[in-house]
């Protein structure tokens, strides 16, 4: 999806296609490529009681911030022969949030709106 800030938008869709690249190039010598998308996730360096970390943990789907082990099983999930027939997949560890929050919202609005006409 995009984001507001150019730079971290362009580097995100670089990597993205660097490794469906590198995954067509490596797939003959049997090496995979992945990428894991991390989405809000509580680490030390980010203040779990500022304003953009408690918005952002709201408009997750599942209304939370992820959590750092949450990323590590998706890595290891790819690193692992669980995956062996997975190459130049893309994968979202954020909660819904790129996927599903527009309409999440959307979808909130609208039952709100339509309890408000109910009740009239």
């Amino acid at each position: 999806m995009g984001h507001p800030t150019t730079a971290y938008a362009a580097s995100k869709w670089g990597l993205r296609g660097l490794s469906k690249s590198a995954a067509m190039e490596l797939v003959d010598w049997k090496i995979r490529v992945n990428t894991v998308h991390p989405g809000l996730i509580r680490t030390p360096i980010i203040d779990p009681n500022g304003i953009l970390f408690k918005t952002m943990s709201g408009s997750t789907p599942m209304e939370r911030a992820g959590e750092a082990e949450e990323m590590a099983a998706a890595v290891l999930f790819f690193a692992s022969d669980e995956s062996s027939f997975i190459t130049g997949q893309d994968l979202a560890v954020d909660g819904g949030f790129s996927e599903l929050t527009a309409y999440r919202s959307i979808w909130k609005s609208a039952q709100a709106a339509a309890k408000g006409q109910a009740r009239q």
